[in-house]
């Protein structure tokens, strides 16, 4: 291993591109035939706080992966003057964060602006957040300028991105219903891109949860398009993982060959939220003494600004202001923090771990709140009231992060290489809608393990479906290529001391600043409005008169002829049958004969018959 550093000192040691990528490649190479060798692959802790040339800061921005921010209205990244350097070979400590989904997720470059230069943003142990993948950043060229795009974590099953057209200027305004109760968060709406075009979805309320923190849907700028991240539960920052502080390097440090860095000052994230800002404009939060006005006019938000001035939503402080909701006066108690560091500069938090280590341990915490949230590693392991517990790495996982280390650079060159290609347009003036591009895309090496495999402690809850609205849809933006002219920000609403409009928000009695006396500009004189003169009118042309054609003689109907009446056969008359008369006896000669009985005589007669004498 000594011969092997001796041939890679002999190379050069130059800033230029190759170089960077050879010395890359080898130190790549000692860190495999270091393990190969028997040698150790994690740095013992705090190897690396006395090295001379090494600066750990006390303030920066905080790994992306670690706090990922949420604008309404996303900006392309910042544009710097100065290539970044090389990334560097960093290792991870020996102590690793216990859990069954905890990953390490490695460094990056990040810009500063005091000493126009670049620092290392060092990598952090991360609770992968469940159902999710990291996407990294990246530094890119733009012309004679390099430019960040920022990283973000996807969903876990997603293996192809879709790059849309920028989305319309961001409707959110606050709440539009009312909230069902004080214990209930509400999420900002987003703009959802159906069909061909932009289509607005309302914001809703949702009860928080203890132990999670809901990150909202949200876009991300890139150079190829904007990509819609939908909405997330992550671990609220006590168990999200260890963030590691921000180093300062010489150029002659990290630019000998073989060299290797381990992280070994951690920040406490629960004193540093009390001094916690956002850089929309870098997609970044920053910590630390950011209180000098100047930063404020280069876009430092501080958190309570950050959601009421209508720049995004920032779910951290959500969580934080659910979490105090029955204290009273929270929320002011950190407005006037905020205004005590302004203008106390002796009172801010000190911007390095040599500054605040060589104050008294009872001054460190500061005079309004607890400003010691920079502690060595050893010391944060051996923290009884901590509720976080690590575990001593072993060869088998060392290798294992040296090669995911590999193969998550791998992935974030294939990024740039896609997101780097010419983007194909639509002519202007054409009907077409702007073309949606949809990319192919690998799976990361960091990714979440299914929801099925985590224990109860870190499943997430259920995502509640958001209220269903008519949609709002954007307008079309038009085909000559010049774009609508901004719309006027909408007013803030005067809020004043506990709601009192006209009253200073912190406090009755605090000064308010001196108001110039409104000036009315003159009168400017109105025109003469010419009258109107009334043309003649014209002669209506005449409508021939409507001739109706003479009614048609309707055919005439036969008369109906009725048939004679068929005559009825009638019965024939029933004939009474003649009545037999009874024979008379005859009587004896010599007797004298009887006249007959006028009846019977008739009857005979009537018969035809007629007696003998």
């Amino acid at each position: 291993m000594q011969a092997l550093a001796v041939n890679l000192e002999i190379r050069p040691t130059s800033d230029s591109p190759r170089t960077h990528m050879n010395l890359r490649t080898y130190t790549s190479l000692s860190a495999i035939l270091a393990f190969a060798s028997g040698g150790a692959l994690v740095a013992p802790m705090n190897a690396m706080a006395q090295q001379a040339g090494v600066e750990e800061l006390t303030r920066g921005p905080v790994h992306e992966a670690f706090a990922e921010t949420v604008s309404y209205d996303p900006q392309p990244g910042i544009l710097v003057n100065t290539e970044p350097p090389t990334l560097i070979e960093e290792i991870p400590p020996s102590q690793q964060l216990e859990g069954e989904n905890v990953a390490w997720i490695p460094g990056y470059w990040g810009w500063e602006d005091e000493t126009n230069d670049f620092i290392w943003i060092s990598g952090i142990w991360r609770n992968v957040p469940p159902g999710r993948q990291w996407v990294p950043g990246y530094w890119a060229q733009a012309g004679e300028q390099w430019q960040w795009t920022s990283g973000y974590w996807a969903g876990q099953t997603e293996q192809e991105v879709t790059y849309l057209p920028q989305p319309p200027k961001s409707l959110e305004n606050g709440p539009s219903v009312e909230a069902p109760s004080s214990d209930n968060i509400w999420i900002s709406g987003n703009w959802r891109y159906r069909e061909d075009r932009y289509a607005w979805q309302p914001g809703y309320w949702v009860p928080p949860q203890q132990d999670w923190i809901y990150q909202p849907s949200h876009y991300q700028w890139t150079r190829r398009g904007y990509v819609y991240v939908d909405g997330y539960w992550d671990y609220n920052l006590a168990r999200r993982g260890v963030l590691f502080a921000p180093v300062r390097f010489q150029r002659e440090v990290y630019a000998r060959p073989g060299y290797r860095y381990t992280p070994s000052m951690v920040i406490a994230v629960g004193a540093f939220l009390n001094h916690l800002f956002v850089r929309p404009s870098y997609g970044h939060y920053y910590f630390g003494d950011y209180y000098e006005p100047s930063y404020q006019a280069a876009g430092y938000v501080t958190l309570f600004n950050y959601h009421t001035d209508r720049h995004g939503h920032d779910p951290i402080y959500a969580q934080r202001r659910w979490e105090h909701r029955n204290e009273q006066g929270w929320e002011q108690a950190r407005r006037d923090d905020y205004d005590y560091y302004r203008n106390n500069a002796a009172g801010r938090p000190a911007r390095t771990w040599a500054a605040m280590s060589a104050l008294a341990v009872g001054s460190r915490r500061g005079q309004r709140d607890n400003s010691d949230f920079a502690v060595p590693l050893t010391a944060y392991i051996k923290n009884p009231g901590g509720r976080q517990a690590f575990e001593e790495l072993g060869k088998r996982q060392q290798t294992r992060l040296v090669e995911q280390r590999e193969a998550m650079r791998k992935f974030g060159q294939d990024r740039q290489q896609l997101e780097g290609r010419a983007t194909e347009r639509t002519s202007i003036g054409t009907d077409q809608p702007p073309q949606v591009v949809r990319e192919k895309f690998g799976r990361s090496p960091i990714v979440a393990k299914p929801a099925g495999d985590l224990s109860t402690k870190d499943t997430p809850p259920k995502l509640r479906e958001p209220r269903i609205a008519p949609p709002v849809v954007a307008p079309e933006r038009p085909r000559d290529g010049k774009e609508p002219s901004p719309k006027k920000p909408l007013p803030i609403p005067d809020r004043g001391h506990n709601g009192i409009p006209g009253t200073d928000p912190r406090g009755k009695d605090a000064p308010r600043p001196e108001r110039k006396p409104e000036v009315t500009p003159p009168a400017r004189p109105r025109p003469q409005v010419l009258e109107k003169v009334t043309p003649p009118e014209r002669p209506r042309p005449q409508v021939p008169e409507k001739v109706t054609p003479p009614e048609r003689p309707r055919p005439q109907m036969p008369e109906k002829i009725t048939p004679p009446e068929r005559p009825r056969p009638q019965p024939p008359e029933r004939v009474a049958p003649p009545v037999r008369q009874p024979e008379v006896p005859r009587l004896p000669q010599g007797r004298p004969q009887q006249p007959p009985q006028k009846g019977k005589q008739a009857e005979g007669a009537k018969d035809g018959k007629r007696e003998k004498p």
